[in-house]
């Protein structure tokens, strides 16, 4: 979810006006509080696209965990095939491709949970700013009811009258512009040089074929 929608929604559920209701006219104040409804509107409108983006990328990288571990299953297979057939290198190419498709498994696992609880804070957006817009329609309502009342003054509030005016009008309306920051930390190794940087990677290599022949020899003893 971007940070600009989230502050919108912040905004709008924790709107707050003391400070800016002494500068809106008492005969501006319903046409303020109607623009605060469709900006809710708009927002809403607005996590619905967002929702639906992320389930579909939740739907995908689930798709994508599914179809990888049946190609796994396909490659065992494969590797088995080509073990009865005394092609050992045919065997290590198909165990060696698993090695890098299981590698992928925890990102899109991980892919998946992120837009599970993308979808889940969205919805839970969705429900709050659905409660805050019946709240300020009920505003709206009592406020139009005390504007038409015969004792309203359209030119200001009596003294006793203003401050509870002023309460019901800036539930109405967003002032509230927090907007949340999201850092993101990065951690990396400094200072290798670039052949410690190959040594590594040279051992790296040797670890996977160690893996490749321990499945090779796994699949021979299942074959006994």
């Amino acid at each position: 979810m971007s940070e600009t929608l989230i502050s919108r929604v912040m905004r709008i559920v924790s709107g707050n006006i003391h400070d800016s209701m002494d500068a809106i006219e008492t005969h501006e104040a319903e046409a303020v509080m109607r623009e605060a409804l469709r900006e809710i509107e708009r927002t809403v409108s607005d996590i619905k696209t967002e929702a639906r983006v992320a389930n579909g990328n939740r739907l995908l990288a689930k798709k994508r965990q599914e179809m990888t571990d049946k190609k796994l299953s396909e490659l065992t297979d494969k590797a088995r095939i080509a073990i009865g057939e005394n092609r050992d290198d045919l065997a290590e190419a198909a165990l060696s491709r698993q090695l890098d498709l299981e590698a992928q498994l925890p990102i899109l696992k991980k892919a998946e949970e992120s837009a599970e609880k993308t979808t889940e804070e969205l919805e839970g957006f969705m429900s709050a700013l659905t409660g805050r817009k019946s709240e300020m329609e009920a505003e709206l309502e009592s406020f139009i009811e005390m504007r038409n009342a015969p004792a309203f003054n359209i030119d200001g509030v009596e003294p006793a009258n203003e401050n509870k005016l002023s309460s019901r009008t800036d539930e109405a309306i967003e002032a509230f512009d927090r907007a949340l920051k999201a850092s993101n930390a990065s951690v990396g190794y400094t200072g290798t040089d670039q052949k410690t940087a190959a040594q590594i990677g040279e051992i790296d290599q040797i670890i996977r074929k160690n893996r490749i022949s321990e499945r090779l020899a796994a699949l021979k003893l299942e074959d006994k």
